[in-house]
């Protein structure tokens, strides 16, 4: 794969930049009741902000690594926006939330921002980069912060446990169950006229 040019480079770099600078707009809107995934998250908008601008100052060459590290940090960049956008001005923040997130919570996005920016950063393209190298451990201290944010959506999945020897029967969903435990016949809705006999008839 050719390498981008310089004008590829620098647009990857400000789509990041703009990105998070709209989510950092909404995040200071005054906005109620929001779950606190959304300001411990937000917390590390500036640091990846000023990373992302100190390699758009010191770029002049660029790999396709760097391409596509470049690239997967904007596209969490921009579903992390999305999540922004459309839960801070909703009534039931949480619900909205939930709906919009689709199994992936803030905190994961966040995480791998940040690892994809710690990446970036470390490219020998920037090794003569003295700013990158000290905010490569800013960024570290930051990953650990948000490994440490604990799991922002309900977890929908059902766990039962039988610690008797009998049978277990569950229904999750909204239709009829019908179990037969024993050892007869079980018919689930009308049987009509139908005769059935027993041992030794």
């Amino acid at each position: 794969m050719p390498s981008p040019n310089r004008t590829q480079i620098k647009n990857s770099l400000t789509d990041v930049i703009h990105t998070l600078s709209k989510t950092e707009e909404t995040r200071e809107s005054p906005a109620k009741n929001l779950p606190p995934v959304f300001g411990n998250t937000a917390a590390h908008i500036p640091l990846v902000q000023a990373v992302f601008a100190s390699c758009k100052n010191h770029v002049k060459t660029w790999s396709s690594q760097d391409e596509e590290s470049a690239e997967d940090c904007n596209k969490k960049v921009t579903r992390l926006d999305e999540i922004f956008q459309n839960v801070t001005d909703s009534s039931d923040a949480m619900q909205q939330y939930s709906r919009v997130a689709h199994g992936v919570g803030l905190e994961v996005l966040m995480r791998d921002i940040l690892s994809n920016t710690i990446e970036l950063a470390r490219s020998p393209v920037f090794a003569t980069a003295p700013v990158l190298r000290s905010q490569i451990e800013e960024l570290r201290e930051a990953l650990r912060k948000v490994h440490m944010i604990p799991s922002s959506l309900p977890n929908t999945s059902h766990q039962f446990h039988n610690s008797g020897s009998g049978s277990m029967n569950v229904n999750t969903g909204g239709g009829s169950q019908n179990n037969n435990t024993g050892k007869g016949f079980q018919f689930n809705g009308p049987v009509n006229g139908l005769n059935i006999a027993r041992n030794g008839e």
